[in-house]
Order: C-alpha cells, then sequence, then structure tokens
C-alpha cells in the first residue's frame, strides 16, 4: 500500500498539520500581544520621566535615562516577539514530504529506496 494512501499516515499528518497551526496561531498571536504590552509599558514609563522632567534638577538625567530606558526595552521586545514569530515561521517551512509530493515522488529518495512487497 502507498504511504501516502494509509489511512494511518494520513491521521497522523492531519494531527502534525493542526498542532502546527495551533502553534502558529499561537506564536503569531503572542508576538502582537508582546507588542502591545511594549506600548503600554512605554506609555506608563512616559508618565514618570514626565513627572520627573518637570523638576530642573532631575531634568537632564531623567532625558538621559528615559532614552536608555525606551532602547534598551525596544531591544528586549523586539527580541522577545522575533524569538516568539520565529516559533510561528517553522510552520510555513516546507516538510519533507511536502518536497517529496512537489517533485512527484521521483526525487534521489524514492529512487533509492527498494519498493517493499507484503
Amino acid at each position: 500500500m502507498n504511504e501516502q494512501n494509509n489511512p494511518e499516515n494520513r491521521d497522523w499528518h492531519d494531527q502534525r498539520d493542526w498542532w502546527l497551526g495551533v502553534a502558529d496561531l499561537l506564536a503569531t498571536g503572542s508576538g502582537h500581544g508582546v507588542e502591545k504590552i511594549q506600548r503600554i509599558h512605554l506609555a506608563i514609563a512616559d508618565e514618570s520621566f514626565q513627572a520627573l522632567d518637570a523638576f530642573v534638577v532631575t531634568r537632564p538625567w531623567a532625558r538621559v535615562v528615559k532614552r536608555s530606558h525606551d532602547g534598551i526595552s525596544s531591544l528586549c521586545y523586539g527580541a522577545v516577539r522575533l524569538g516568539i514569530q520565529s516559533i510561528g515561521a517553522f510552520r510555513r517551512l516546507p516538510t519533507a514530504q511536502s518536497s517529496q509530493q512537489s517533485r512527484g515522488s521521483s526525487g534521489p529518495l524514492a529512487q533509492s529506496a527498494p519498493a517493499r512487497q507484503r
């Protein structure tokens, strides 16, 4: 029996595709969630830095610290977002089976494997 037509293989591939879809959905949603959290974080920090900016004594240091804070937090949130989205990118990578199907099962692996008989 052809492996692609085997019902057990189809069920396994359907389940795998379902779970990969769930992972992609979670990665995309989490990436957007991190972006929203970053905006909230920076908005709250802006309020604090505006309060410090109101005083002449703290103004110069508050501006330096604000720039550093915003740069570091943007870098950190960007790294987290990139990590989460890269997990979702695995869903879009071609699998060995899909590349085998696109070649019509005539690739070097299909040619080198002896046909199994029962």
